[in-house]
């Protein structure tokens, strides 16, 4: 099979890490303006300025693209009929890319995040009930190369799930640049304060994905002994994150709403 990605920037090219990895492909192109092959080693990427100086006819399309570019690129590949098209644009609906392409395509949306390039990826995937089997499978495989998947019975969930594991590695690298912070007024220097933030973070991660499905709640109490020092940590956080994290992912959830309008 053959694939096309439209667009390289830093998500296709996480993504692509993995799928030229696969035997699923034995081709893979990409339109890129600045004709810039991407810096992974691999005989069977071709990279193409624009599409119209390519002549291929790929078995997958993969959009990557800015959601706010769709309808200025979309319309020159609406010729590929047989193709699956998969979109990892936040916000644009099935519908908005029917639209753009000009012609009712195969189309599935998939919502990656950037832990995909270490494959520890977190994908939700929506497709309309009228895709193949075979074009399901195809897109299922190539997101589990970079991770675990989801799929979504509703496209109005995209909108939730972008703003959780869209979105939520941003929340956990600002917990780490807080926590590091944080260390820093103690004396520690920037090296040591990151240490101690990136490797807390990372270890209870780890913990509450192999702590025998134990819920994170009863981890946190685990480790929060009354009247102690993590409960007095808890009192002044608890008060605020629940609240706060909530009116994060409703905000991100709104612009990705606004982004299908």
């Amino acid at each position: 099979m053959r694939l096309l990605l439209v667009g390289c920037g830093n998500m296709g090219t996480s993504l692509l890490k993995g799928w030229v990895q696969m035997d699923l492909f034995n081709a893979v192109d990409i339109i890129r303006p600045s004709g810039q092959k991407p810096d992974i080693q691999s005989d069977i990427i071709n990279v193409y300025e624009t599409v119209q100086r390519y002549d291929q006819t790929p078995d997958v399309v993969v959009l990557a693209v800015k959601p706010q570019m769709f309808a200025e690129v979309l319309a020159d590949y609406g010729r590929y009929e047989e193709a699956l098209f998969m979109s990892i644009a936040a916000g644009k609906t099935i519908a908005n890319i029917q639209e753009d392409l000009g012609a009712e395509r195969s189309v599935i949306r998939v919502m990656p995040n950037t832990p995909s390039e270490t494959g520890k990826g977190m994908s939700g995937l929506y497709a309309p009930r009228d895709i193949s089997a075979e074009h399901k499978e195809i897109a299922d495989r190539m997101m589990r190369q970079s991770g675990k998947v989801l799929w979504l019975e509703d496209e109005d969930q995209m909108h939730g799930l972008t703003s959780i594991s869209g979105s939520g590695p941003a929340y956990i690298f600002h917990m780490i640049e807080a926590l590091a912070a944080a260390a820093k007024q103690w004396g520690f220097d920037e090296g040591d304060a990151l240490l101690l933030a990136r490797e807390t973070v990372e270890g209870a991660a780890s913990l509450s994905m192999h702590a025998h499905g134990a819920h994170p709640k009863t981890l946190r109490e685990n480790v929060t002994s009354r009247n102690g020092v993590t409960q007095a940590g808890l009192e002044v956080l608890m008060a605020e994150l629940s609240d706060l994290m909530t009116r994060t992912t409703r905000a991100a959830a709104k612009r990705s709403r606004e982004l299908s309008d």
